[in-house]
């Protein structure tokens, strides 16, 4: 019974790991100077140097693959 309970809550455990790993910077397109990521739907603008990024949409629905 132990080894069922603890099988189950590993399994559990992992897939909420996956789950929030899904919150993470995607489809990114890097130019000489910039990188441009989708995160949360919206796009980020950061200078390839690094720094803090920059929200550049904020609208109703999912930008993603920007270039």
């Amino acid at each position: 019974m132990f080894k069922l309970f603890s099988i189950t809550l590993l399994t559990f455990l992992f897939s909420m790991q996956l789950f929030a790993e899904s919150h993470l910077m995607r489809f990114a397109d890097v130019s000489k100077t910039q990188i441009v990521f989708t995160y949360e739907n919206d796009l980020w603008l950061v200078s390839i140097d690094g720094g803090k990024a920059k929200r550049i949409t904020r609208l109703d629905g999912s930008e993603i693959f920007a270039k």
